[in-house]
């Protein structure tokens, strides 16, 4: 049995492409929310790489504006009042 390939034309090239590139954005979508998922913590904002505000408690902004507080550096009982 002898296999037959067809040119590939212009409309076939771009087609492969916008395919993989949805391939890739789902991908990279899926991976992110698995990401922000397992972030619930001040300790697991640090461990996934997000930045953290040098104030007094230090906070860390996960992925989409989640804000947490340093536990450690809290007051007992809550803030303090103004």
């Amino acid at each position: 049995m002898r296999l037959t390939f067809h040119k590939l034309n212009r409309t076939d090239i771009w087609l492969v492409v916008v395919m993989c590139l949805l391939l890739g954005a789902a991908i990279v979508a899926a991976l992110i929310g698995r990401l922000n998922a397992s972030v619930n913590s001040y300790d697991d904002c640090v461990r996934a790489g997000n930045p953290v505000q040098m104030t007094y408690p230090s906070v860390c902004v996960g992925a989409g504006g989640q804000r947490f507080v340093n536990p450690a550096e809290q007051a007992p009982g809550g803030p303090l009042p103004l």
